[in-house]
């Protein structure tokens, strides 16, 4: 992370890190960033992209793959986000496989939230989003 830190230390893009717990148990690293008002926006993000791909998208990425850290995501996701779904679903009364799992219930909420104009279903998701899956 120092490398990457540097490289927007080097483009004059601000910077401040949090350690936080995920809801599965996991401790995550976020780190936030603020284009000076003299940066034309879209030009920083590309840069603070290239940043983070050139010194730590590829340590970001091995530690979110790891084997522990991705069977607590897919216990949290089957004991949590999986139901909170299928009620989602069910209260808007649209029909999906009994036997799907988390991606496949994500993406029929996520579709009909979109595409059916359903509020209720678009707040129901967006709340069980926000909870990290």
């Amino acid at each position: 992370m120092s490398n990457t830190y540097s490289c927007l230390d080097g483009h004059n893009i601000q910077h401040t890190e949090t350690i936080s717990t995920a809801p599965w148990g996991s401790q995550t690293l976020r780190y936030d960033m603020r284009v000076p008002s003299t940066q034309d926006t879209d030009a920083a993000v590309a840069l603070a992209d290239e940043c983070a791909r050139l010194f730590s998208g590829a340590v970001e990425t091995l530690y979110s793959s790891q084997p522990v850290e991705v069977a607590r995501q897919d216990t949290w996701r089957a004991e949590f986000v999986v139901p909170a779904l299928r009620a989602c679903l069910d209260d808007a009364e649209v029909p999906y496989d009994l036997d799907a799992d988390f991606a496949e219930l994500n993406d029929v909420a996520f579709a009909a939230a979109a595409g059916g104009g359903n509020q209720q279903l678009k707040e129901c998701v967006v709340n069980i989003s926000e909870t990290g899956f």
